[in-house]
C-alpha cells in the first residue's frame, strides 16, 4: 500500500480543530503533508459528524492524506483496509465500515473523506483514555483499559505507518478480504433502517457493501447513513 509519507511528510500540531480540515486546507493550498497529527482536536469528528470524545495526549489523531490514491474509483477501499491494519497492529477486531472494536466495545474509527480527489483518511484510537463520558462509557473502550498497560501514542503511530506500507494493494475486495474477515465482527449485529425496520447484518460482499437480511433476502447498502445500531445494542 502507498505510503502517506511517500509524497508527504508528518507534522504534528500540539491542538487543531479538526486533523481532517487541516489535512483538506494543506491539500487545497497546494501543500505537502502526508500526515496531520494532534495531540488534542478541538471539535474532532467522525460519521454523520460525530463528535470524538479525547483528551489531550490520551489519543493517536490523524488524518493521512493518500495522493497515491488520487482519482481512485472507490476511496472506500482505502479506508476499509486501513481499518485492517489500525486492527492487526493493535490485535483488535472490525466491524462494517470503519469501526475497530475490543471486547465489542469501539477503541478506534476510521474516516474516509475525498478532497481534490485525494481520499483523506482519519484515524482515531483511544490509546491511553482512562475513562469515558456516562453516555459512551459501555460501548467505549482504550488501549490501556483492555491491556492493563500504558502505550506511547507515537511509537503505535509510527508502527500503523510501517504496516501500511507492507499491506496490499487495495485495489478490491480480493486484495484483502480475507485479511477483514478474519477480524470481522460484523455478522450478527442488528441495525434500524431509516424506515424503522431491523435487519440483520450478514457480513461484507465481495464489493465492499454491508449484506443484510430482510425478509428472508440478503440486500446490500453500501452507505452506513442508511442504517443504524438498534438503540438497545448501540
Amino acid at each position: 500500500m502507498i505510503s502517506p509519507l511517500r509524497n508527504g511528510h508528518l507534522v504534528v500540531f500540539d491542538e487543531v480543530h479538526s486533523t481532517q480540515n487541516v489535512a483538506a486546507a494543506d491539500l487545497e493550498a497546494g501543500g505537502d503533508y502526508g500526515v496531520v497529527q494532534a495531540r488534542n482536536q478541538s471539535n474532532g469528528r467522525g460519521r454523520r459528524d460525530r463528535q470524538w470524545h479525547s483528551n489531550p495526549g490520551d489519543c493517536l489523531l490523524m488524518s493521512l492524506v493518500m495522493r497515491g490514491y488520487a482519482n481512485v474509483p472507490q476511496p472506500h477501499w482505502i479506508g476499509m483496509a486501513l481499518a485492517v491494519v489500525v486492527a492487526e497492529v493493535t490485535d483488535a477486531k472490525v466491524a462494517w465500515p470503519n469501526d475497530v472494536l475490543i471486547d465489542g466495545k469501539k477503541v478506534a474509527g476510521i474516516l474516509t473523506e475525498v478532497a481534490q480527489g485525494v481520499p483523506i483518511v482519519g484515524v482515531g484510537i483511544n490509546v491511553n483514555t482512562s475513562a469515558f463520558p456516562e453516555d459512551i462509557a459501555h460501548r467505549a473502550t482504550s488501549l490501556r483499559m483492555a491491556t492493563g498497560h500504558a502505550w506511547s501514542v507515537d511509537d503505535l503511530r509510527d508502527r500503523i505507518l510501517e504496516a501500511v506500507e507492507s499491506f496490499p494493494e487495495p485495489t478490491g475486495w480480493d486484495s484483502f478480504g480475507d485479511r477483514w474477515m478474519l477480524r470481522d465482527t460484523t455478522p450478527g449485529k442488528r441495525f434500524l433502517t431509516t424506515e424503522g425496520q431491523i435487519v440483520v447484518a450478514a457480513g461484507v460482499a465481495s464489493d465492499g457493501a454491508l449484506l443484510y437480511e430482510a425478509d428472508g433476502r440478503l440486500e446490500k447498502l453500501y452507505t452506513a447513513d442508511g442504517l443504524y445500531r438498534v438503540p438497545s445494542e448501540v
